[in-house]
């Protein structure tokens, strides 16, 4: 429970314990500012987040990509998302996914991995508007949302995630510059550069992959101190983003 959390922490951190937590580090930027306050007191432990989308070789190759200019400046982004929750997922029977007490509910718990995956490979998020709506019973407080989003380098693009229904069509984040165009989900990565036409398709794109990534990555910070992407600070930051999501839906 998120109440308890700054005591767990305190406890694992000053017991000398390094901690991994699951994803998101907080349900609002307000309690997660008071967990990172905690770890400030214990500057020499590693604290990670479990964001598994951002070791998602797919992610993490379409980013270089955009990084390295092979599309020129990126000008525009849109991704349309839709995860299908019925009672037969594994996720629907949660007890808190359930209370309706949760910021967001699924748009918090699944748009988590999706503004990550964006924060990554787009740019940093400066600002947002949304319409938001429960369109389904079962899945409180909120299970759709439609976004506008101006980034800091720019960019603008729409980001839409819905949980009450299902598509049968493809999910792909793209991203469009002055030189070519990538599209990119957890399957696979293609770029359009003028004559330039490739693509890097995954075999295994179940979780796995990047949960073993990410936990090496845990394992390498704590033996040889090295850098890791899913800090608390940068995961917080995720929170943010949903949380003025969340507010815009409202206002």
């Amino acid at each position: 429970p998120p109440n308890e959390m700054p005591r767990a922490l305190e406890i694992s951190l000053a017991s000398g314990k390094h901690v991994f937590s699951e994803k998101p580090i907080s349900p609002d930027v307000r309690s997660g500012r008071t967990l990172l306050a905690v770890h400030a007191r214990h500057p020499g432990s590693v604290w990670m987040v479990g964001e598994n989308w951002r070791y998602e070789a797919t992610f993490i190759r379409a980013a270089k990509i955009v990084a390295a200019g092979e599309i020129g400046r990126p000008l525009y982004c849109h991704w349309a998302d839709h995860f299908h929750v019925t009672p037969t997922n594994k996720y629907y029977s949660t007890t808190w996914r359930q209370s309706g007490t949760v910021p967001g509910g699924y748009l918090l718990d699944s748009g988590i991995h999706r503004v990550a995956a964006l924060r990554m490979i787009v740019g940093e998020v400066a600002e947002v508007c949304a319409l938001g709506a429960q369109l389904r019973p079962d899945l409180p407080p909120l299970d759709t949302q439609c976004a506008a989003l101006r980034f800091q380098n720019g960019v603008i693009g729409s980001y839409s995630l819905t949980v009450a229904t299902s598509l049968p069509v493809p999910t792909l984040l793209t991203v469009v510059g002055t030189a070519g165009h990538l599209q990119v989900d957890r399957r696979g990565v293609q770029i359009v550069a003028g004559e330039r036409r490739e693509s890097w398709p995954v075999v295994d794109y179940s979780d796995l992959p990047a949960i073993r990534s990410e936990f090496a990555a845990f394992a390498a910070a704590i033996r040889w101190q090295e850098p890791f992407r899913n800090t608390p600070v940068e995961t917080l930051q995720d929170v943010a983003v949903v949380e003025a999501l969340l507010e815009a839906t409202q206002t």
